[in-house]
Parts: structure tokens; C-alpha cells; sequence
């Protein structure tokens, strides 16, 4: 699959948490493309800004905001200026559904690239 967008470009993700209480957690962030990488079909990007979200109880009826859990929401707002590996299809629009140990931090997905823990391989294609 190629690449729809290049280095440098913008796009909106949303990525999508169910809770044990089978609440639904959404968080919208603007994305730029840090890097291609074409033997992979991803993008390296940066979570450049947090735009916005919404909770939603089980039967997808959104939550006022003053019932929404402010421990998970300061989690997803912390996830801003994280760099992640994602899918060429990411960028589609369509809401990416992700483990909830992932906002925990029990899994490394947005803390992969903290620290320079890992640095992009020589597969990825910069902009520079």
C-alpha cells in the first residue's frame, strides 16, 4: 500500500478506549507525519495537538461533561506531543480502537519513542 500523504502534512485521529465499566472514551488529536515508513505501509507521527473528546456510556449516549472521568481524561490530554507508529489507513478518519492499556501505560505504544527509547530505524524516509 503507498503512503496517501507526505512528511510534513496534518491529519485528524481518533482514538477510541472502551473502560471496564463499558463507558467509551474518545480522544481527537491533530497529527503531522514525522516520517514514512514504506517496507512497514506507516507513518511516524507527532500527537501535535489534542483538539478534543467525549465520554459515551454503553449505549453510546454521550456523557456531560461533568460526569466524564477526569483521571482518564487527563491521561489522553498527556498523550499530546507523543510520537507514534500508525498504519498508512489511519489517516482515513475512522476511529482507531485501542487497547485500554495503552492510556494506562501498561503497554508501550505511546511511550515507545519517549527518551529517544527507540529512534526510527533506516527503513523510515524523513523529510529532510
Amino acid at each position: 500500500m503507498d503512503a496517501k500523504l507526505t512528511v510534513g502534512e496534518r491529519f485528524q485521529l481518533q482514538f477510541v478506549w472502551k473502560l471496564e465499566t463499558g463507558d467509551w472514551l474518545r480522544g481527537v488529536f491533530s497529527a503531522e507525519i514525522l516520517a514514512l515508513q514504506p517496507r512497514e505501509d506507516r507513518y511516524l507521527v507527532s500527537l501535535v495537538e489534542f483538539i478534543g473528546g467525549w465520554q459515551e456510556d454503553p449505549s453510546g449516549k454521550q456523557r456531560p461533561k461533568d460526569a466524564m472521568s477526569r483521571d482518564w481524561w487527563a491521561r489522553i490530554v498527556q498523550l499530546q506531543g507523543r510520537k507514534v507508529q500508525l498504519a498508512y489507513e489511519a489517516a482515513d478518519g475512522r476511529p482507531l480502537y485501542m487497547r485500554l492499556p495503552t492510556l494506562t501505560g501498561e503497554h508501550v505504544f505511546f511511550r515507545r519513542f519517549e527518551n529517544n527509547e527507540m529512534e526510527p530505524d533506516s527503513t523510515m524516509e524523513s523529510g529532510s
